[in-house]
């Protein structure tokens, strides 16, 4: 069961399997609102690419979700992806887990030399988070922001739009583990994810990213993510040791 706190919001954690309800892993019919006109943060989001994630040692089948690149050849997730994982890929290459924050969402992976990542790091400073430089040009998302969110649907990315309406402290019970954390996000309507969606960017309309996916909202048109303050705090140096990925 999932308990909230006053003052608090409740969300519900995207399942990490293919083989199991809503949030990592798979495709769905589900219809999506796209972006129809071009803005800063649609230019952005071609090179803000979505990363295909693909986890395995937890479950049977391997848990599917994205990640996006921060520069430094680092490349963010989700932490309840790669948990207890004990192979983890990005874009079919290996990659090692370098942050798995359960409190925050967030996981930080450094995979191996591919240039699609490379391309990505060259443009940290729009991203306002970069890896390099966690302290440049950054991006914080308030009630009323509109925003892009970029997914990938059968292997391809896809801007979905949607608007920020608040940016509440967060407080949640993680399903596996039955421990509650508390983290910053953000709460956005007319956004409607599916399985694989966890870990994707949000980007706002000067093409920075202000948050990353990680949970679907109470209704079918409403998700969470976790802001970009919570991330930044959390990347890690380019030559960091690996870090264990927990249990599952």
């Amino acid at each position: 069961m999932i308990r909230s706190r006053p003052g608090s919001v409740t969300a519900v954690v995207l399942a990490v399997s293919a083989i199991t309800v809503s949030g990592c892993g798979g495709t769905s019919g589900l219809p999506s609102r796209r972006a129809d006109s071009p803005t800063a943060a649609d230019r952005t989001l071609a090179e803000v690419t979505p990363l295909a994630i693909r986890a395995e040692g937890c479950t049977l089948v391997a848990s599917l979700g994205t990640g996006f690149a921060v520069g430094g050849g680092l490349v963010v997730t989700v932490a309840h992806l790669i948990r207890g994982s004990t192979h983890v890929t990005v874009d079919g290459h290996p990659a090692e887990p370098l942050v798995v924050d359960l409190r925050s969402d967030v996981a930080v992976l450094r995979p191996s030399t591919d240039a699609s990542v490379s391309a990505v790091s060259a443009v940290a400073g729009v991203l306002g988070i970069s890896g390099v430089s966690p302290g440049a040009d950054t991006a914080d998302a308030t009630s009323g922001d509109p925003i892009t969110v970029q997914v990938l649907r059968d292997g391809s990315p896809s801007a979905l739009r949607a608007t920020v309406v608040r940016t509440p402290m967060i407080h949640f019970e993680e399903p596996m583990d039955h421990t509650y954390y508390d983290r910053q996000g953000l709460f956005l309507d007319g956004l409607v994810i599916i399985k694989g969606d966890s870990g994707s960017p949000v980007v706002d309309s000067a093409g920075k990213v202000v948050g990353m996916v990680f949970a679907t909202g109470q209704t079918r048109d409403r998700a969470y993510a976790v802001s970009a303050a919570e991330i930044r705090a959390l990347l890690p140096h380019p030559d960091a040791n690996p870090t264990d990925t927990g249990h599952c």
